[in-house]
């Protein structure tokens, strides 16, 4: 393999017949026994041995440490990665822009069929000494073709309490992990981070209705629908106020009530309605002296297609009139009233499945739902639509007509990991789509390994299942927790707990709708 090649794919460099130190690798073999892509890699109880290399990483100067990971993760720096001898810093431009790396899963590759028994618990324990809060495996690359972008172990820590000696160490750790299995194509980064408070931390009005996010239409339809309105219906038990040590206890008894939209997102969509309101004021009367000056003849006459402006300006404003009173209609909390909290576990560790638990039973007010709601989703958006067939054949895309019916079907744990579909580039790809409470509608990517998060300080790691975006999309964003995933024919696959742009992710966490009712189940014995 040519060094161009070798420094493309992360992978060590050659060291002319002799092993590295401390590895038991015999590099100058070319034969299958040594290639990871070749064979399965080794399997079998390992220790997190720091192997020593023959020479020594050094500090990422700032440039690196912000621009290494152009295009991800905003706001986040490179703290020490392994493959920096292999692979030095440069910046890299797409014309006079930055180009921009690509985050995807994994695919397929060896480190899928160890890492669950031979790498997860030996990475964990490398990074014990360290605050982190989260480890993820995926593709990381500047390349559109997913398989020639290579895997990274990705560990997320606190940027105040890790020194870069601490986390060097920790990520040469991991490195000897891998090379002792043979994954030599592998390398660790490690970025710094915050804590997983959940995708649903909305700090007021300009996060939760952003320009660039979809303003829900009807949040106080009578018969709202699955993840499409506001409020804590859609999301887990961690986000309902009240008493949370009452609302675990086994009494089954409703404990406190839940309005639905919340407080804080009616109070935010009236203050919406009426800044647009004022904006589009503000048009017609930049417009109507436009006019007067014009007949004045101080100015041209505004062409025809400003004047057209008016109408639509006009009708802008009873539409938001009538939203905004359709809001006011249903005055305080019990206008609101969704319904009572039935059951609500106390956040813990799933013991069999190593996943938190989260979640809520609500009993659905009677004032407000004559029958129970269907769970019928929105229409389909064409850039859902579009991002979720990028690279996919006919036959494996979805249609807006897919997701018409009532959600009545699930897809199981082990359907989610593994992919049965290729794209066109023979990449290996389980899709789904999701709708949430403030970003809509969202195309994603499974992930082949689950990723060990920590929720917040002094908080035991668990293991999520892992949704990454497509083409650089996010997948979810704050207040999205709670909503409904789903593959491409609308069967339920789980429901979003964690992740998005709130902490600066590319990456989302789902609890699988098999583990979910599982529970539900354990728990109303």
């Amino acid at each position: 393999m040519e060094d161009d090649e070798r420094e493309q794919l992360g992978q060590l460099p050659d060291f002319s017949g002799r092993s590295p130190p401390g590895t038991g690798v015999d590099a100058s073999r070319s034969d299958s026994s040594t290639s990871p892509s070749a064979s399965s890699p080794r399997t079998g109880t390992i220790t997190s041995s720091v192997s020593s290399l023959n020479s020594i990483p050094t500090r990422p100067a700032d440039s690196e440490a912000t621009g290494y990971f152009q295009g991800l993760f905003s706001g986040e720096r490179l703290k020490a990665r392994s493959n920096q001898l292999v692979e030095p810093f440069q910046m890299k431009y797409e014309g006079n822009w930055p180009a921009k790396k690509h985050l995807c899963n994994i695919g397929s590759h060896p480190i899928v069929k160890v890492y669950d028994q031979s790498l997860r618990i030996p990475v964990r324990e490398a990074v014990a000494s360290l605050e982190w809060w989260r480890i993820d495996i995926v593709r990381i690359g500047f390349s559109d073709r997913e398989i020639e972008n290579p895997v990274f172990i990705l560990i997320t820590v606190n940027d105040e309490s890790v020194s870069y000696e601490a986390g060097q160490k920790a990520v040469d750790a991991c490195r000897g992990l891998l090379i002792q299995l043979g994954l030599t194509d592998v390398h660790v980064l490690m970025k710094t981070g915050k804590p997983d408070f959940g995708s649903s931390d909305i700090a007021g009005f300009s996060t939760a209705f952003d320009t660039d996010v979809p303003l829900p239409r009807e949040p106080y339809a009578t018969y709202p629908r699955l993840g499409e309105s506001l409020g804590p219906r859609n999301r887990g038990a961690h986000h309902a106020k009240g008493d949370t040590a009452a609302s675990s206890s086994r009494s089954f008894q409703p404990v406190y009530e839940m309005d639905q939209p919340s407080t804080q997102d009616h109070r935010a969509l009236i203050k919406h309605c009426e800044y647009l309101q004022e904006e589009a004021r503000f048009q017609i009367r930049r417009i109507e002296q436009w006019k007067s000056d014009a007949e004045g003849g101080k100015k041209r006459p505004p062409p025809a297609h400003v004047l057209d402006q008016l109408a639509t300006f006009d009708s802008h404003l009873l539409e938001l009139q009538e939203r905004k009173a359709a809001a006011h209609s249903f005055g305080g909390t019990n206008g609101r009233l969704f319904g009572e909290v039935f059951y609500a576990p106390a956040l813990s560790i799933n013991v069999k499945h190593d996943n938190l638990n989260d979640w809520a039973l609500i009993r659905l007010h009677p004032d407000r739902f004559a029958r129970s709601p269907k769970n019928l989703l929105p229409p389909l958006t064409e850039k859902c639509r579009t991002t979720f067939n990028w690279k996919l054949e006919v036959e494996d895309r979805i249609f807006p007509n897919d997701l018409e019916q009532p959600l009545m079907n699930t897809v199981s744990f082990a359907q989610a990991m593994k992919a049965t579909t290729n794209d066109t580039d023979g990449f290996p790809t389980f899709r789904v789509v999701k709708h949430g409470r403030t970003s809509g509608w969202t195309a994603g990517r499974m992930n082949e390994l689950r990723s060990d998060c920590v929720r917040e300080r002094g908080s035991l790691p668990t293991t999520e299942l892992c949704i990454a975006g497509i083409k650089g999309k996010p997948f979810s964003h704050p207040g999205d927790s709670g909503s409904p995933v789903m593959d491409g024919r609308g069967h339920l696959m789980g429901i979003l707990n964690r992740g998005g742009l709130s902490t600066g992710q590319d990456l989302t966490y789902v609890m699988p709708i098999e583990w979910l009712v599982e529970d539900v189940e354990t728990s109303l014995k």
